[in-house]
This record gives structure tokens, C-alpha cells and sequence, in this order.
């Protein structure tokens, strides 16, 4: 459940966003993020199933020479990521983004 939400809000996300050079992050563990003013739309969303509740920073990120640093699990279920590999790059090896 918690991975297809998090798959929807992204995708979302991605419909709404400013242009191609602009990432759309989801993540619900420790991050850094290299420049936050190229960060924009930082909002806390909550996910509810049950007693269980997590909750998710979703943002928009852009360059140039920004990066998303993810601390903590990866995989859909904590992350998701929609980019245009010409402006922003996730590496599945880190979880990372990086936008240049």
C-alpha cells in the first residue's frame, strides 16, 4: 500500500511540475538536499493505513548542481523519484539525485 501511494504521489507531482529540469522527490527518512533554494513546494504528506501513519517530505528540485542525499532505506516504499535524465539523474546505487 505504502509503495503504490508513494508511486501516485509522485506521479502527481510530475503532471504539476514547472518544467523538465525540475525533479519531483519523495522520501520519508533523513536527507540533505546540497542548494534548498532550489527546492520548491516542501510539504509534509501522510500516509494512513490502520494505526499505521508515515509521513513523507515531497518536493520539487532543480539545478544547476544540486543533490538529493538520502540517509536512510530506499526502495518505493520510503522513496520516489520522477526526472527528465537530461536535467536530473537518480542513482539506484545510493538513492540518490542529482540535477545538474
Amino acid at each position: 500500500a505504502r509503495e503504490n501511494f508513494v508511486k501516485n504521489t509522485v506521479r502527481e507531482m510530475w503532471k504539476k511540475r514547472a518544467g523538465d529540469n525540475e525533479a519531483a522527490i519523495c522520501y520519508n527518512m533523513g536527507y540533505a538536499v546540497s542548494d534548498t533554494t532550489k527546492v520548491r513546494e516542501l510539504s509534509t504528506v501522510e500516509f494512513k493505513l490502520g494505526s499505521l501513519m508515515t509521513d513523507y517530505d515531497c518536493f520539487f528540485m532543480s539545478g544547476p548542481d544540486n543533490h538529493f542525499e538520502s540517509q536512510g532505506d530506499g526502495g518505493y516504499i520510503n522513496l520516489g523519484v520522477m526526472s527528465n535524465d537530461g536535467y536530473c539523474t537518480f542513482d539506484g546505487a545510493t538513492d540518490d539525485v542529482y540535477c545538474k
